[in-house]
């Protein structure tokens, strides 16, 4: 099956459990230092809780920390991050091993002024980073929309063999 968004023709997966759609491709660079002391410096975020960082674009453009855990994700006050001064400020955080999830996201500065429950787009440009630097090697499940009471769950695969990721939920 194949659906048309704002990245052109994508390809759906409904064959499994769970249906998913081919992450579209995703440019990742360095985040911008001013725009990293910004994110910090409103969220009160301590340096060395802070694992790694990258700005990513796979239509919309992501600034994405990676924090030291899930519960650092989970602590952070989504108040302090509004549109339109922030834009698309993406927190994900490793769940300790052996829980039901690998991973908690959050997406704060939705320009609807409330964090987003579940974003598609963001969890592929985050599945594009992992996996191209060798953070992700198996299908992982992440969390989304925790703090607001909602149970939003991705199933993220990649396709060795053609290296297509895959985001379903």
């Amino acid at each position: 099956m194949k659906q048309e968004c704002g990245v052109g023709i994508v390809d759906i997966d409904g064959s499994g459990a769970v249906p998913a759609f081919a992450a579209p491709p995703t440019k990742i660079a360095p985040l911008p230092a001013d725009k990293l002391d910004k994110i910090t410096s409103a969220l009160g975020l301590a340096p060395e809780r802070i694992v790694r960082t990258a700005l990513l674009s796979n239509g919309p453009e992501w600034q994405v920390l990676e924090l030291a855990s899930a519960q650092d994700v989970l602590s952070v006050d989504s108040s302090k991050i509004r549109y339109p001064e922030f834009l698309g400020v993406g927190l994900v955080g490793a769940h300790a091993t052996g829980s039901e999830y690998d991973y908690e996201v959050r997406m704060l500065g939705a320009s609807a002024g409330a964090e987003d429950p579940v974003t598609g787009s963001l969890n592929a440009a985050v599945a594009h980073w992992m996996y191209s630097e060798g953070h992700w090697r198996n299908p992982v499940v992440i969390a989304q929309g925790t703090c607001i009471g909602r149970e939003g769950r991705l199933h993220i695969r990649r396709d060795a063999s053609t290296g297509t990721i895959w985001v379903g939920g």
